[in-house]
């Protein structure tokens, strides 16, 4: 509307100084000349906010363990930087349990230990027996075949003549079964110290698995413990100043024990019509400057876009939140003049916004030809610090008339 009212107004002066001229038989020669030329502009929107401290800048600090104050550190109106120790609780039944479960661990591993060397023990001797019966198998499986050998030939020579006795006969094939029986004997021992090595390895492994799992669970209790224990030093959040202690030594606490407030790390609060809201994007750049120094440029991004409107004399807004601009000299509730950069048009071809003139709804230029002037009809676009694109109507290098003189 701005923009069509300074149109109107230039188009109007001009047409009445340039008709009236002519009928006064005056001629207007070209004051103020510039060239079309290419050049980048910013697509942008003008918009109001207002400072704001971050919420996170004004914490309250509750203990989350019911254990007596032993001492405070700080007192009201001191300077805390963030994770500065405010005060520290009793840590007596807590590090009882520590004492405790560190114990169960070291008795834990001593009987285990303890156990595995037994089992493997066992294991040793089973091992050497089980050698030994394998030893004493070869051994009695050589005098087996060598009894068979002899028991055949006994037997050949008893039957063909008698040529040994009839009791050197028995004998031989007494110890031949002897040593038979004492074969399977030995497989049977064998097959017995095999199984029982089998057995000393499963309850090993699972005295093991056992093992893993209690001390896993001890060393989770303990973990969980060391966790709490750093619950027992309050500490400030956030940098800033204390203006609020309700923690006393030798009491338990009070919630809140602190409350802490930085008044800096501010944060911009864009009001944007929801006609142009679709616009906005996060990352965009913002230049905006307040009332209290209206010469003094800050340069944010844009942080978020917060989606809950905001509705004031019946027209609907949307927060936009600006972050990392330069707070020296903001204060909290500043109203801020806010220009969000949109986009960035490159080379463009762009003349001063005042060189367009209107006359019966078009946007018309006067282009300097030689010694002439031509009236020509233009298509714009993006305005921005006092440019304006030309997107039809013009070429890169024309001349173009801003201003006229008699």
């Amino acid at each position: 509307m701005r923009r069509l009212l300074v149109l109107f107004f230039i188009v109007g002066v001009g047409g009445v100084i340039f008709f009236k001229v002519k009928k006064k038989k005056k001629i207007l020669v070209p004051e103020k000349v510039v060239v079309a030329k290419y050049m980048d502009l910013n697509d942008t929107l003008d918009e109001t906010g207002i400072i704001k401290v971050q919420d996170r800048n004004f914490v309250s600090i509750n203990s989350p363990i019911n254990e007596k104050i032993v001492r405070v550190y700080i007192k009201k109106g001191d300077y805390v930087s963030k994770n500065e120790v405010l005060a520290t609780l009793d840590t007596y039944y807590i590090n009882k349990d520590i004492k405790e479960i560190k114990n169960k661990l070291q008795k834990l591993i001593f009987e285990h230990k303890k156990e595995i060397k037994d089992y493997n023990k066992q294991l040793t001797d089973l091992s050497y027996e089980l050698q030994n019966l394998k030893t004493n198998l070869e051994k009695t499986k050589k005098d087996f075949k060598y009894y068979a050998w002899l028991v055949s030939k006994y037997s050949y020579l008893y039957r063909h003549g008698k040529l040994i006795s009839e009791e050197k006969y028995k004998n031989a094939k007494l110890t031949l079964d002897k040593l038979k029986d004492e074969i399977n004997s030995i497989k049977e021992n064998i097959k017995k110290v095999k199984a029982d090595i089998e057995i000393i390895n499963e309850k090993l492994k699972f005295s093991n698995k056992i093992f893993e799992k209690e001390r896993r669970d001890l060393l989770l209790d303990l973990k969980e413990k060391y966790r709490k224990l750093k619950d027992y030093n309050i500490t400030a959040p956030i940098s800033g100043q204390v203006v609020t202690i309700n923690a006393k030594e030798g009491t338990y606490p009070v919630n809140p024990l602190f409350e802490i407030l930085n008044p800096k790390n501010f944060i911009n609060y864009v009001y944007v019509d929801e006609t142009d809201i679709g616009k906005i994007k996060h990352g965009q750049k913002v230049i905006f400057y307040v009332d209290a120094y209206p010469n003094r440029k800050y340069y944010g991004k844009i942080q978020e876009i917060i989606k809950k409107p905001s509705i004031q004399n019946n027209v609907v807004f949307y927060l936009v939140k600006v972050s990392g601009f330069n707070e020296t000299g903001l204060l909290p509730e500043m109203t801020s003049h806010n220009t969000i950069i949109i986009k960035t048009l490159k080379h463009v071809l762009a003349i001063p916004f005042s060189a367009v003139k209107w006359e019966n709804g078009k946007e018309i230029v006067y282009v300097l030809k030689g010694n002439k002037i031509e009236k020509r009809v233009v298509t714009t676009g993006v305005e921005s610090n006092g440019y304006i694109q030309i997107i039809r109507g013009l070429k890169p290098g024309e001349k173009v008339v801003i201003s006229f003189k008699e």
